[in-house]
């Protein structure tokens, strides 16, 4: 019988976290920004990445490093994939703008998957799941 189910990398995708929910699986799976977030990796590089941009789960919105808002814009399908949008037009005028989105007008954050993605990821920050993952870590 699997307890735990610990994945490093690969298969947070919609369809998979849909079945280890649907199967009362108990799964502890990074998002593409805590595997970054995980490796010994300088964010301090690119100041306005996306590993930088803070999610806000309560609001469904991202928040930059300047404390600006980046509120939900749409979904759609790419390849058969659920995307989510995030950006703000408010953000035209700001001082780190050319930084920020480069050549482009507005920053853009593109998430991957949908509500179960989301689900799993704000499982993910809570402290116990970090035990738990971590634990992983330490027998590697």
């Amino acid at each position: 019988m699997i307890l735990a189910l610990v994945v490093i990398n690969g298969i947070l995708r919609n369809d998979n976290i849909e079945y280890i929910y649907e199967n009362k699986l108990d799964a502890y799976i990074l998002n593409r920004k805590q595997a970054t977030e995980a490796k010994t990796y300088k964010k301090n590089n690119k100041p306005f990445s996306k590993h930088n941009f803070k999610y806000d789960h309560k609001n469904n919105l991202y928040i930059c490093p300047d404390n600006k808002k980046l509120p939900y814009q749409k979904t759609y399908k790419y390849k058969g994939k659920i995307r989510e949008q995030y950006y703000s037009n408010e953000r035209l005028d700001c001082p780190d703008q050319l930084k920020c989105a480069g050549k482009n007008r507005v920053k853009i954050i593109t998430d991957y998957g949908g509500a179960s993605v989301r689900r799993m990821s704000l499982k993910m920050e809570k402290s116990e799941a970090k035990f738990e993952f971590s634990k992983t870590q330490r027998d590697r």
